[in-house]
């Protein structure tokens, strides 16, 4: 008989054999891994496979596969490529399904049409799940089990025929019962923020692969916060669905036909939308008729009348959680009462959730543990110290009788009831009862290994059986989650719990936090659509930028879309466009944006199902019907083809704005008109065309004006001892002068706005003090003066109501630099030495600066102006970011980055080998 270490080493051998098909083969891999994976993919992948890896949401990414705009075949290997990258740094993969992965994307791009609502997506999947087909051999990270041939999955045969491509199985843990991810078969997956941190479990092979970005959308299994530990450790989005939503039929596990307690698949994403499109999709195909222990519902969109009523539970009354927990709990409260949220706490403290854990622990193994461990002892296969924990550690677990378990089970039902009984009971006062307990994931970050002991902030919800979602919201920052020096522990779990805290240790890893709705309410409480469930309100309209702390930490943040909001019923009536207001904190031009187009186009297949819609006004306690207004309207200058300018015109009307985009020549606005935008012919230099050009807009408006931004301008790249000074007068003339000249024209149809007007200059991220690119001096000052007018038109226009926005813009690919002669340096420059280094940067294409493309800036900046309150700086662009802080550390703390940016570093470095070099004699 093999030992166990034996059979291990067949497995291990197993997926070599897959990851050694992988081309072409991963090329720089450094020997040593950096603690931070994340900027492993730069140099190993090529450019291609991190766009396609990295650019879409799952939905977009969809929509660019049907369109046929990309072969499946080609996401598919980069899928695969970037998910062999995130083994080598996590090790979270069991198998590599390269040969088969690579047929089925090829049989689907042979098909004439695309088939399936899942068409061509690559999606990775847990290990114990199984998989498609009869004989794939699923082991549960079991040892005894290894090479044993299984069930097919239903739920994975569902997917299947609905178009998506099966490439990775992911790892899990020992028995899958821990909240890490370590089992003798495949050793320990770790954390690719922090490889000194746990990715979490028990689907952490799933949660480290999504945080890596090797995968965008996988199935995970969740029986005490499986799906939901590792997407809060790892900074992604995932749903634990009711009991009974979703089938495990073909699944393996020990203890089969325990109901008990049971564990449900969940999604885990890098999206919100993709929540709910995983829910609608898994039950569209009405599993229950195979699967008859299901529950016989379809996913329904949940119709929201009033405003929501959120429950903050601060702690659970057993483990106080860390300081960055706490205040996300904070800041993410107070973004829900900006936006017309009533919030409420939720006083654990009589609900008892100790004697929860105490009941649950014994629910888990009502036979002691006995199967398990018999399994582990039958291979040789050592019990790992997680295991000891939660079988032989927990004072409740034994080896029931009969009658034992029916008490047992009498004490949860006793349980579930008394506690939504107090659920109820929060509507005594005024008749409406919490929608949502807002509360932590987790007592902290991701904790450092085998210390991952206390499950109380999920698993508590797995004994209630109440659906719950967990969605990113900052990271851990030293300096504002300081150790509380001071805390007195409540008890032993808390003492733990509390000296794990470092805020050093823990620094720039990410903080989710969780929603939890009643049972059987997931339309209602799930993490998709935002704007028919109780996550509407939480993860849409409470993701309003500048409401709720942004990610800057985390590699791959999504900006979030500004909700639709929970006032709004679920579809809306085509032709006309609606706004919903607050007494106190939302305003009435907030949703005048969402045309049934725009919500195609910003939730795709979770839009509404379309239908027609009455959107309501709040009245803080009901709704009423208003009346359906006009768009708001901006003008925006220098909108030519292919310019910054063009695609911010297309993006705002895609937000739902009427568009004015203007040029001095309109027919090189050609790209905007055929977008049906009404273009103005504008000179900004020219004080007549600018007065031709207010009277246009008076006649198309009717006098008003709800938002100008200033767009139009220049660039000058020389140093400054080159500088010719009459280029830098008409840049300056450009640049901060026909700002002046055409605010001031148009003021006074800003004053006339009813929407609250707005004036947004499009400055740049290299005006600001400490940010400054080398040999753009002149050009970086004009752009620091329009960012002082700014600043002071913000000041003194603010008693009006106009609200003036900076937008500091970065490095975007766009004609920019089309519009002028290539730069090149004087004959006599000193700066020849690194001629060819500072000329490219001269002519925008600065070292290891990354760049979106035009139409990302635009997306992403017409969400921010789109916004209730659009923020006053706004920083969107390659190294924006960078040179904000550079403006608020001391002067020269980027100088290496700057220096680099402007070919300042290859000058150095030719300087001084100049000088080594021995003169000829």
């Amino acid at each position: 008989m093999a030992t166990y270490k034996e059979t291990v080493s067949a497995a291990l051998q197993q997926r070599d054999i897959g990851l050694g098909k992988v081309e072409p083969k991963l090329q720089g891999v450094p020997d040593e891994l950096p603690l931070n994976s994340q900027s492993l993919p730069q140099g190993v992948l090529t450019a291609r496979e991190i766009e396609i890896t990295e650019k879409y949401s799952v939905i977009e990414l969809l929509d660019v596969l049907r369109k046929r705009e990309i072969k499946v075949e080609e996401v598919t290997r980069a899928f695969l490529r970037r998910a062999a990258l995130a083994q080598v740094a996590t090790n979270c993969l069991v198998e590599l399904m390269w040969d088969q992965a690579i047929e089925r994307a090829k049989y689907l791009d042979s098909l004439p049409e695309p088939k399936g609502k899942l068409f061509g997506l690559p999606i990775s999947t847990k290990e114990h799940h199984g998989m498609v087909g009869e004989n794939v051999s699923t082991h549960a990270s079991f040892v005894a089990w290894i090479g044993k041939a299984h069930g097919s999955n239903l739920l994975y045969d569902h997917l299947y025929d609905e178009g998506c491509v099966f490439y990775v199985r992911t790892t899990q843990p020992q028995t899958i019962m821990h909240l890490e991810t370590i089992s003798n078969i495949y050793g320990r997956t770790v954390n690719p923020y922090n490889r000194d941190l746990t990715a979490g479990g028990s689907s952490g092979g799933e949660g480290a692969l999504l945080g890596f970005r090797g995968s965008i959308l996988g199935v995970g299994g969740d029986i005490g916060g499986s799906v939901r530990c590792p997407a809060a450790h790892n900074g992604i989005y995932a749903f634990k669905p009711t009991l009974k939503r979703i089938s495990v039929m073909g699944a393996r596990s020990i203890m089969v036909g325990k109901e008990t307690v049971s564990s449900t698949p969940g999604p885990m994403t890098v999206d919100r939308e993709s929540l709910e499109l995983f829910m609608e999709i898994a039950l569209s195909k009405k599993p229950w008729l195979i699967d008859p222990s299901l529950t016989a519902k379809p996913w329904t969109p949940f119709k929201f009348d009033r405003p929501l009523k959120v429950a903050v539970q601060w702690w659970d009354g057993v483990v106080q959680p860390h300081p960055p927990m706490t205040r996300a709990l904070k800041e993410v409260a107070e973004a829900c009462r900006k936006a017309g949220m009533e919030v409420v706490d939720w006083d654990c403290e009589p609900l008892d959730h100790k004697k929860g854990w105490e009941i649950l622990s014994a629910l888990y193994w009502p036979d002691g543990g006995k199967e398990a461990l018999e399994l582990m002892e039958a291979a040789g296969e050592p019990v790992l110290p997680l295991t000891k924990f939660i079988i032989q550690e927990q004072p409740s677990v034994k080896d029931l009788t009969m009658h034992e378990l029916w008490e047992l089970c009498t004490k949860r039902d006793d349980y579930r009831a008394a506690y939504a009984r107090a659920w109820s009971y929060t509507s005594k006062n005024d008749g409406r009862e919490v929608d949502v307990i807002l509360c932590p994931p987790f007592p902290g970050a991701a904790a450092p290994h085998d210390q991952s002991r206390y499950w109380g902030y999920t698993s508590h919800w797995n004994l209630l059986d109440y659906p719950a979602a967990v969605f990113p919201v900052t990271t851990v920052d030293p300096e504002k989650d300081p150790k509380d020096l001071n805390y007195v522990p409540k008890n032993d779990e808390d003492k733990f719990n509390y000296d794990l805290y470092n805020p050093e240790k823990y620094a720039n890893m990410p903080i989710n936090l969780q929603i939890v709705g009643r049972r059987q309410y997931d339309e209602k409480r799930s993490s998709t659509r935002w704007v028919e469930s109780n996550w509407v309100l939480v993860l849409q309209l409470l993701c309003l930028r500048g409401s709720w702390p942004e990610t800057p930490q985390l590699r791959h943040p999504r900006v979030v879309e500004p909700g639709v909001g929970a006032t709004i019923a679920p579809t809306m009536i085509e032709e006309e466009r609606h706004v919903m207001e607050s007494s106190d904190s939302i305003s009435v031009q907030w949703l005048e944006r969402y045309t049934i187009d725009h919500i195609k186009k910003t939730f795709g297949l979770c839009a509404f199902s379309i239908r027609e819609v009455e959107v309501f006004r709040v009245n803080i306690y009901r709704f009423q019907p208003i009346t359906p207004v006009s768009l708001r309207t901006i003008l925006i200058t220098g909108c030519s083809d292919g310019s910054l300018g063009s695609a911010l015109a297309l993006a705002m009307k895609d937000h739902g704005w009427r568009v004015f985009p203007s040029g001095r020549n309109l027919a090189k606005l050609s790209k905007v008109k055929e977008a049906g935008l009404e273009c103005i012919e504008m000179d900004v230099g020219s004080d007549d065309s600018v007065s031709a050009a207010v009277e246009t807009v008076k006649q198309l408006t009717g006098g008003s004006l709800d938002a100008l931004l200033n767009n139009a301008g220049s660039g000058y790249s020389m140093p400054l001892l080159h500088v010719d000074i009459a280029k830098s007068h008409g840049l300056f003339e450009l640049n901060v002068f026909s700002i002046i000249r055409v605010t001031q024209a148009f003021v006074s149809l800003l004053l006339k706005s009813t929407h609250g007007a707005l004036i947004i200059n499009n400055t740049s991220a290299s005006g600001l003090l400490g940010a400054g690119i080398p040999f753009q001096g002149t050009y970086a000052a004009s752009k620091a003066a329009a960012a002082s007018l700014t600043e002071s038109l913000r000041v003194e226009l603010a008693p009006f109501g106009i609200r003036a926005i900076n937008l500091f813009t970065g490095g975007v690919k766009s004609t920019f630099h089309n519009n002028s002669p290539d730069a090149e340096l004087p004959k006599d420059s000193i700066y020849n030495v690194a001629k060819e280094a500072i000329e490219s940067s001269m002519n925008g294409n600065e070292a290891g600066m990354n760049k979106p493309d035009a139409t990302t800036w635009a997306k992403q900046v017409a969400g921010d102006l789109s916004q209730r309150k659009p923020p006053y700086l706004i920083f969107r662009g390659g190294s924006a970011g960078l040179a904000r802080l550079g403006s608020l550390f001391p002067t020269g703390t980027f100088d290496s980055t700057v220096k680099q940016l402007g070919g300042i570093d290859v000058l150095e470095r030719k300087l001084k080998e100049e000088k080594s070099t021995p003169k000829p004699q």
